[in-house]
């Protein structure tokens, strides 16, 4: 899977502890592979998203899907509204 990351930063997991997080750019949006669903849910949809991750505490570099997004905007409205502290790099 291609991945460009768009945006990264920090946020504070604990009192103690804070954790990566990323936007990355991807040129799908998986579907749900979920046979009820409409196929527009249930199968892979062509076109530019955005994801973010979410480092896995006590795993250091290991992520896990937070959402996909239409537009970097509202990926970074997300993050913002999830967690506590966030700092973003750059």
């Amino acid at each position: 899977m291609n991945e460009i990351i768009i945006k990264s930063g920090r946020f504070k997991y604990t009192e103690k502890v804070s954790l990566k997080f990323k936007i990355v750019q991807r040129d799908f949006t998986p579907g749900s592979g979920d046979y009820a669903d409409a196929s527009i849910i249930q199968d892979d949809q062509p076109g530019t998203c955005y994801e973010i991750l979410y480092e896995i505490a006590g795993e250091h570099e290991r992520f896990a899907g937070g959402g996909y997004f239409r537009t970097v905007n509202e990926a970074i409205n997300r993050i913002s509204n999830m967690v506590q502290v966030v700092n973003w790099d750059g």
